[in-house]
């Protein structure tokens, strides 16, 4: 049974505005015990569906929200629902997969939000390999006379080429699988 901080949680984001949710974020963002409260109902050994499920759809309607601030208070709980999702599925019993359901859709609609972004679009991104001969911000070349041959010789072969890559565009998911865990 969740606390009574999690269930005014749950019922709060139902009965603001969009014009609220900066205040709100941040009033919850700084909510230590109603995050100590969500840890604790994750971290529970007997996890339930009718805990679980109402959690998930509030994290995952913060994360639609497009407010920065909510989106951040959800990101901050993937990493353990996704620990919890891929613990049950290790286990290999449907009664587990069936039970943590509402963790799948979240960690699914966060997904295909993120893989759907028009402002995410795939561009050509261009990055030099370091190389030891020239100076970096984690080294200097040695300035020894004798190696002044082999320097010369790097420098001569790697005349600052720059590869690019591009990345592509995510594509959306119906379900967590093998291939695409």
């Amino acid at each position: 049974m969740p606390s009574k901080y999690i269930r005014r949680w749950l019922s709060e984001f139902k009965t603001i505005g969009t014009d609220e949710f900066s205040d709100y974020a941040a009033q919850v963002q700084q909510n230590e015990q109603l995050i100590d409260e969500l840890y604790d109902v994750f971290d529970d050994d007997d996890l339930s569906p009718e805990v679980i499920d109402p959690i998930c759809h509030q994290l995952f309607d913060f994360y639609r929200s497009l407010n920065i601030g909510l989106q951040r208070f959800a990101l901050e709980f993937i990493p353990l629902l996704l620990r919890i999702y891929l613990m049950a599925t290790e286990c290999d019993a449907a009664n587990d997969r069936k039970k943590f359901g509402g963790i799948e859709a979240c960690i699914l609609g966060i997904y295909n939000i993120e893989a759907a972004s028009k402002d995410k679009e795939s561009e050509a991104k261009k990055f030099m390999i370091p190389i030891l001969a020239r100076p970096s911000i984690y080294h200097e070349p040695p300035s020894l006379a004798s190696m002044a041959l082999t320097e010369n010789a790097l420098m001569h072969l790697h005349d600052d080429k720059e590869l690019s890559f591009a990345t592509v565009p995510m594509p959306q998911v119906d379900s967590i699988n093998s291939q695409n865990r």
